[in-house]
């Protein structure tokens, strides 16, 4: 309506601006221009010209994937945790490893676990080139590690990492409660896809993942796997946590007597 208006308003302007000879042709530019204007703010604000494109509708889950693979590849170090039962041995259950990793192979961790007696414990183990020392629990002295207890010869997370994103399968973006400053994406895994973060687990095929990307860097922050990790329990959930990405960090080897 306020459009119309502008026009007729415009074309008296024009109809008392041509009677003067002076100012025909400035007339005539102004009736143009005003034209064009009205168009303009026409097209601007139909409905159907109004699409926001969101980051969501520009990459796919794949693309995005990719991307992401890249970057925590070349990544040098990142503070890892994970939360949720890992079968280190046949008498031995880790429910929390949590600490810092630096390539090609050093390792800070502080890990909780449980025997299969029930006694619960919580110690330190660092390592490097496989080489590992662990604190005892009972006299808090720094011991090589055993063949009882060595997650060293599995545990390998910048690898294992790696693996879960790249052998990631029917790969899709979630648009559901999604945060606004990341990716959601659901996919499945095979179980030897997890050899160098769980070492063996039962073979099964579709073990559930979601992976938490930020938008803004494309690292990942967070993945929930769901599957059967241990031969004494059936399907639960295995939550891992990667922050301070590339942030600098120190590991040293433990003095031993």
């Amino acid at each position: 309506m306020r459009d119309k208006n502008l026009l007729r308003f415009m074309l008296g302007l024009y109809s008392s601006m041509i009677k003067s000879k002076h100012c025909f042709q400035f007339g005539y530019l102004i009736l143009i221009l005003a034209t064009i204007s009205i168009f303009h703010s026409n097209c601007l604000h139909h409905p159907e010209n109004e699409k926001v494109f969101t980051s969501d509708e520009i990459l796919s889950a794949s693309e995005v994937l990719s991307e992401s693979v890249i970057l925590m590849e070349n990544l040098n170090s990142f503070h890892f945790k994970s939360t949720g039962s890992i079968s280190a041995s046949e008498t031995l259950l880790l429910t929390q490893i949590q600490g810092e990793i630096l390539k090609p192979d050093y390792m800070n961790l502080q890990i909780n676990g449980s025997y299969s007696s029930g006694l619960v414990f919580k110690t330190r183990l660092i390592s490097n080139n496989k080489e590992g020392f662990i604190l005892n629990p009972l006299n808090k002295k720094w011991e090589a590690v055993s063949d009882n207890f060595n997650p060293t010869g599995f545990f390998t997370p910048h690898q294992g990492i790696s693996k879960i994103m790249s052998e990631l399968y029917d790969v899709r973006l979630s648009h559901e409660n999604s945060p606004d400053d990341y990716y959601i994406l659901h996919g499945n895994l095979n179980s030897d896809s997890l050899l160098y973060l769980l070492g063996d687990i039962p073979t099964q095929s579709q073990i559930k993942v979601s992976l938490s990307i930020s938008k803004g860097n494309k690292l990942l922050y967070s993945a929930k796997l769901n599957g059967r990790f241990t031969e004494s329990k059936s399907n639960t959930d295995l939550f891992i946590e990667i922050n301070k990405h590339n942030q600098p960090v120190k590991i040293e080897m433990p003095v031993t007597e």
